[in-house]
């Protein structure tokens, strides 16, 4: 049964691995696309972006987040499904009566 957790957290290793990759090249091109200001917004959050005098606050700060949020229950789903996969398995081989 121990080879089998190992299995398991194998998968969901890797399952996240992937999942991790995806939301990175996800995130890659958004930077790209936003410009390079929310790279500058990122380490310096009181950034204007429009140029002086416009007074408007790096809006671009808030895109990284939000793309990160919607990734890490995604990464989590999938770094838990082989565990709870193995797991439902052996607990009904585990529950049927035996004859």
């Amino acid at each position: 049964m121990s080879q089998e957790k190992f299995e398991a957290f194998a998968e969901s290793a890797s399952a996240m691995a992937t999942e991790i990759v995806k939301a990175n090249l996800a995130l890659y091109p958004s930077i790209f696309r936003i410009g390079w200001t929310v790279l500058y917004a990122m380490w310096a959050p009181t950034a204007f972006v429009g140029g002086a005098g416009r007074g408007r606050p790096a809006s671009a700060a808030g895109i990284v987040p939000r793309i990160v949020s919607k990734s890490v229950p995604r990464v989590i789903a999938k770094g838990l499904a082989p565990v709870h996969r193995r797991a439902k398995a052996n607990a009904q081989r585990l529950g049927r009566t035996r004859r």
